[in-house]
């Protein structure tokens, strides 16, 4: 009875054994079955960044097909501006331009000939400090003595005196209009009066009494305290002194007194 129980289970354990070992046997073959499985699903893992950048380039051809279109519309409407703009607008700009040329002509030849003929004793020449008015310069020497006859000096203040004359450019046979003048005090050199030797305009404070010819040449100047003076005029680019006659070898010493009204008559001025 031992020992067929002994070999019952001697029996039953090489069973056991040979399923133990056939179970094994199926398990070391599906081992390496799922290994070649995962590998070829871990290859299409890398294969994905490819298809990704083939997708911006699908997208960066479409900014071309834009920038293509636009430069086309802007061909079209630079053409089509080209076009319309000499058309019209620069056949009207002529019209005007030319018309302005006409006045401009005009002023330069048709006054200016026929004003010397307004006046038969003056010339028509404007001078330079009275170039803001279109003045008539007096010429021809009996009309200037004429004027200067009638020139009556004004009524100085009490103590005062006052001058009045014409001045007159002997050169060229006309009057002086518009130019400044002034009464300087003569030096005193013992018991001769001596013209200054330097001019520098009227000057209040070293008794200078100024004043300005008007358009006839005339000369008028009152409440001038008693005393010694000379007579200078700015013509044209200086001082020069004033001489009673074209031939008097020195300037024209003024001697003023108390309550005088003096009239110069015709003052030649000379210039160089």
């Amino acid at each position: 009875m031992k020992f067929s129980t002994l070999k019952h289970w001697m029996v039953g354990l090489t069973v056991c054994l040979l399923l133990t070992l056939g179970l094994a046997a199926c398990g070391s073959d599906d081992t390496p079955t799922p290994e070649p499985t995962v590998a070829p699903t871990a290859v299409p893992a890398t294969e994905v960044p490819p298809t990704a950048t083939t997708a911006p380039a699908a997208t960066a051809t479409q900014p071309v097909t834009t920038t293509t279109s636009t430069t086309t519309t802007t061909s079209t409407t630079s053409t089509v501006n080209a076009a319309s703009q000499p058309a019209s607008p620069l056949a009207q700009p002529a019209s005007p331009l030319a018309q302005p040329v006409s006045p401009l002509a005009t002023p330069a030849s048709s006054t200016q000939p026929t004003s010397t003929n307004t006046i038969t004793t003056t010339d028509a020449i404007s001078t330079p400090q009275a170039s803001s008015l279109m003045i008539h310069v007096i010429s021809g020497f009996d009309t200037i003595s004429e004027i200067a006859k009638t020139t009556v000096a004004e009524t100085p203040a009490k103590g005062k005196a006052a001058i009045s004359g014409v001045l007159y450019d002997h050169t060229s046979d006309r009057v002086i209009p518009g130019n400044l003048l002034y009464l300087i005090p003569a030096l005193m050199d013992g018991d001769k009066a001596v013209p200054p030797a330097i001019f520098m305009g009227a000057r209040a404070e070293h008794g200078d009494v100024g004043g300005k010819s008007n358009e006839k040449g005339q000369l008028f100047l009152k409440d001038i305290p008693p005393g010694k003076y000379y007579l200078a005029v700015w013509e044209p680019l200086d001082w020069y002194l004033s001489f009673e006659s074209a031939k008097a070898p020195m300037p024209l010493l003024i001697d003023l007194k108390a309550d005088q009204k003096l009239n110069l008559g015709l003052l030649y001025v000379r210039g160089e």
